[in-house]
């Protein structure tokens, strides 16, 4: 028959410290136990829980993969009025997705973008695609990750977008 693990009361401390309750250092990755790594990747942290919830020796580390990415750089793509597939759906998954319309700081190109279909700029009666970029905005998706073929468009010519990915394997 399985036992629980042991469960100790205390001590509480305030999440954010003020003047007269300081707090000397803030749970974090730096700060907390960890145990091993797999292919260089840190595990989440597994062991000891101080005085609260002790974790069993036994246990087995919990990786979070989706949490690493390996990004090797960004890209710049010249955008035209024409809509155009820039980058493929991945073989894998996509856990890290950014772009920044790097048209120009003197420029007014707004650059569309939209994920499995062609791109369509905004006009008279057409809503336009789902992301819209005006120069120098930028977008980071690092929660819901969309994973299908990416398309853009400019509205003016000279458009240049960046974008930097990071895939990760599934676990089998």
């Amino acid at each position: 028959m399985a036992t629980n693990p042991p469960v100790y009361p205390g001590p509480f401390i305030e999440a954010w410290p003020d003047p007269n309750n300081p707090q000397i250092m803030r749970p974090s990755g730096a700060n907390a136990p960890y145990v091993g790594a797999v292919s260089g990747v840190v595990p989440v942290m597994s062991a000891g829980g101080g005085n609260g919830m002790q974790v069993p020796q036994s246990a087995p580390p919990i990786y979070d993969l989706a949490r690493y990415c390996v990004l090797n750089g960004s890209r710049s793509y010249s955008i035209g009025t024409v809509s155009g597939k820039i980058i493929d759906s991945p073989p894998t998954r996509r856990n890290f997705l950014y772009f920044r319309n790097a048209s120009g700081a003197a420029s007014t190109t707004n650059i569309y973008v939209d994920f499995g279909v062609d791109a369509r700029i905004d006009g008279i009666g057409i809503g336009g695609s789902i992301l819209r970029l005006a120069p120098n905005e930028q977008m980071l998706c690092d929660a819901g990750i969309p994973q299908d073929d990416i398309y853009a468009i400019a509205d003016a010519a000279g458009g240049l977008l960046v974008v930097a990915y990071g895939v990760i394997q599934l676990p089998s």
